[in-house]
């Protein structure tokens, strides 16, 4: 699934226990900012929102010789910042109302401007509580990046070998 799918939502206010938020950041000082050179180009990724938070941290990417077009070359350090992203970023941890929807693999539109969060999450826990209260509740793990991302698929060719 993808980002841009998504149908679920959190938004300050409306569906979240303000008090049940956790904002844990890991690997702050990662890199936000690659470059890579092919032939007479500059490739260059960034993280504009870690770049603010934690200032520039950059690291340079070499591209194989096995790369022979400046598309593939982008596609290269597409994968490396991929790699680099599942390392890096922050999770969210918060209550809301119980209900179906909330799914661990799901993509969540976040919205949390207290704490300068306006972006999609992918749900790795979801537990939901109906613990003898009146109120039917679900605790939410939420990452940038889902577990993986930046690993190479496999393709019928991977599997047949």
């Amino acid at each position: 699934p993808s980002p841009s799918d998504a149908t679920l939502s959190l938004i300050e206010g409306q569906n979240i226990d303000m008090d049940s938020v956790n904002i844990t950041d890991y690997n702050p000082s990662h890199v936000n900012y690659l470059t890579a050179n092919y032939g007479d180009y500059v490739l260059t990724i960034q993280d504009e929102h870690l770049v603010k938070r934690f200032g520039k941290i950059s690291d340079t990417v070499k591209i194989p010789k096995s790369v022979k077009s400046l598309k593939a070359a982008k596609k290269y350090l597409q994968r490396e910042w991929n790699k680099n992203k599942r390392d890096n970023g922050h999770s969210l941890e918060c209550k809301t109302y119980g209900h179906s929807k909330w799914r661990i693999g799901k993509w969540c539109r976040v919205y949390l401007p207290s704490f300068n969060i306006d972006d999609y999450m992918y749900i790795t826990k979801a537990a939901q509580d109906d613990s003898g209260s009146d109120e039917w509740s679900c605790n939410l793990t939420l990452l940038d990046y889902p577990p993986g991302f930046g690993e190479p698929t496999k393709t019928e060719e991977d599997e047949s070998s």
